[in-house]
Order: C-alpha cells, then sequence, then structure tokens
C-alpha cells in the first residue's frame, strides 16, 4: 500500500513535470518492453526495472524516489514473476502502456489512477504474498 501510494504520485508528477525527452524514453521503453518473450524474466525484470526508474527520475522528487526504492523489494521479484501468467503479462503490458500514453498526455489524473490499479489486479500479486 505505501508502494503503491508512492509511486502513483510519483507517475502524476512525472506527467506533470517530465521534459519531452523523458516522456520520449518512457513511452519508448514501455512500447519496447512488447518485444520481449514471456519466457525472458529476467529481461523482463530488467525493463520493468528502467521502466519504473525512468518514470520516477521523471517526477522530478529526489525524496520521492529515494522513498520508492527504500520501499522496493527487488529481492522478491523474481520469485513473483514466476507467479506471472501469460495473460497477467500481456495485462501487465498494456497497463503500462496506459500510463505511458497518460503520462505523455500530461494527465497527472488518469497517470496516478493506473499506476494504482496495476498493484491491485494481480492474481499473482496474491499467490505470492501467500507464500511470504
Amino acid at each position: 500500500e505505501v508502494r503503491m501510494a508512492l509511486e502513483g504520485f510519483a507517475t502524476a508528477q512525472a506527467a506533470i513535470r517530465a521534459s519531452d525527452e523523458e516522456i520520449a524514453s518512457i513511452v519508448a521503453s514501455t512500447r519496447a518492453r512488447s518485444e520481449l518473450g514471456f519466457e525472458d524474466i529476467s529481461d523482463r525484470l530488467t525493463s520493468n526495472r528502467e521502466l519504473h526508474g525512468l518514470i520516477f527520475a521523471a517526477s522530478g522528487n529526489e525524496r520521492l524516489v529515494d522513498s520508492i526504492r527504500k520501499n522496493m523489494q527487488y529481492y522478491f521479484a523474481h520469485r513473483f514473476a514466476q507467479f506471472v501468467s501469460r495473460e497477467e503479462a500481456a495485462l501487465f503490458q498494456k497497463q503500462h502502456e496506459l500510463i505511458a500514453d497518460a503520462i505523455a498526455a500530461r494527465d497527472p489524473r488518469e497517470a496516478e489512477l493506473l499506476a494504482r490499479q496495476v498493484k491491485s489486479t494481480y492474481l499473482a500479486f496474491e499467490k505470492f504474498y501467500k507464500l511470504l
């Protein structure tokens, strides 16, 4: 929940503060993710981390980015990714494309709403957290 709040706010701030170059990088990174194979878990995790880094940096708030980093659990990411179905991965990609579109449209409300929804729509989260 903390991560959802922080990342949602950072995404909204990116829609407001990002330079045109930062937006272009976010959109390109998001689109490039669609080219990755489902089986390429390591590549998907790397691209996901890079995309989030671009969005957070575009928020223009280093203290916020620092708080997000302190609340991330990348060491769980590989285990989590193993629970994501092919259908969930496709939905995940579509949601990230919508987030990139909202940032590009400079729509902070939509960007934040979509960012928060990503964290709450996956059965994989449910399956994963039952193991913890």
